[in-house]
């Protein structure tokens, strides 16, 4: 996907009913953008996970709101994607500039988090 597309694409996610949206994310896998592109889980409804618990991967470097990994930082430049059949859909962030970016509130009012 060319960054045009994906550009396109994050705009199109703007404009979702809140059904929609979650129909779409659901099944996406959360990647973090280090360097070893960490798999953090799935969005959907089975084997739900609290992103706020101990045994959660959104604690420690992906969870704390200062790490440039981190779906919690509101500045970071580098969250996780939210990645469906190769195509990335968006990103998992708090920060608000970032095209195409989905809280993690979000992702847990779409029937949560599966764990990894």
């Amino acid at each position: 996907m060319t960054r045009f597309s994906l550009i396109c694409f994050c705009l199109f996610l703007n404009f979702l009913n809140a059904n929609d949206l979650c129909s779409l994310l659901e099944g996406a896998s959360i990647i973090a953008q280090d360097e070893k592109n960490t798999f953090l889980g799935k969005v959907g409804a089975e084997n739900i996970f609290n992103p706020n618990s101990h045994q959660s991967p959104f604690n420690g470097e992906f969870g704390n709101p200062t790490s440039p990994y981190s779906a919690t930082n509101p500045h970071t430049q580098t969250p996780p994607f939210l990645i469906k059949q190769g195509v990335i859909l968006g990103f998992v962030t708090n920060n608000e500039k970032i095209l195409g970016g989905i809280s993690l509130e979000v992702l847990q009012s779409c029937g949560g988090l599966k764990a990894p």
